[in-house]
């Protein structure tokens, strides 16, 4: 019997050493798959953001905009909001054509109920300036088209959302994709990933003037299937 003990003991001892090693191997593994996935998951999402007729540039806004998670629907890590005024709080998407050719421009943002109904994106380019209205209470999470223009191989188009509007604007993400040729296009985030994490401070006196002629007026929202978020953010002023 002690004879017995003595070859079970030493046995067990080994069989709960290699169980230990074999678990730590199995978590370093699934450690290392889960790297990989995000690895590849980022790399995709930079190709299918990144068209080959269509470069980023630089984020800008001027405000007191207010980082958010609180509302569903937004695209990337979060997204910027800010309180209705008269408009002279403005966040700028910006980028440049390399390759002529028929654009269409969606929008997408967190929808809630406390959101404005006719949030105002103004695109400007060398045909001019278009405004369009977008009612942000519903559609969140969508891509809601802003409108389809022909740009000219070099230029620089800005999109820019202004808070002269009835409710929150939410200033989240741009796609902007070429007619006929879904492999170029390009999404551009409210924090860039490329060129500065954080969007840039611009003074007013560089930002466009809200309410410039040309512009649209209002009723010209994509109305969208989606429901508003049940949240909503409490703003602070900085």
């Amino acid at each position: 019997m002690k004879r017995l003990i003595r070859l079970v003991i030493p046995v067990m001892f080994l069989v709960t050493i290699m169980s230990v090693m074999i678990g730590f191997r199995h978590l370093e593994t699934l450690e290392a798959n889960e790297m990989r996935v995000i690895e590849e998951f980022r790399e995709r999402w930079m190709r299918e953001t990144d068209g080959p007729g269509l470069m980023r540039m630089q984020e800008t806004l001027w405000g007191n905009w207010v980082v958010s998670t609180n509302a569903n629907g937004y695209f990337g890590p979060d997204y910027h909001a800010h309180q209705p005024g008269d408009g002279s709080a403005v966040f700028t998407w910006s980028f440049q054509v390399k390759q002529e050719g028929t654009y269409n421009i969606r929008v997408n943002y967190a929808a809630a109920f406390d959101r404005a109904f006719n949030a105002p994106y103004t695109v400007r380019y060398s045909g001019g300036q278009v405004t369009e209205f977008v009612d942000q209470r519903t559609g969140g999470g969508r891509w809601i088209p802003i409108g389809t223009f022909d740009f000219q191989q070099g230029e620089k188009v800005t999109v820019t959302l202004s808070n002269h509007a009835d409710g929150v604007v939410i200033a989240d993400a741009i796609r902007i994709s070429e007619e006929g040729n879904a492999s170029n296009r390009l999404i551009l985030d409210n924090r860039n990933p490329n060129q500065g994490f954080e969007p840039v401070q611009q003074s007013p006196q560089q930002q466009p003037a809200h309410g410039q002629p040309g512009q649209e007026q209002p009723g010209g929202e994509q109305p969208g299937a989606a429901q508003p978020g049940s949240q909503t953010e409490v703003l602070q002023q900085p």
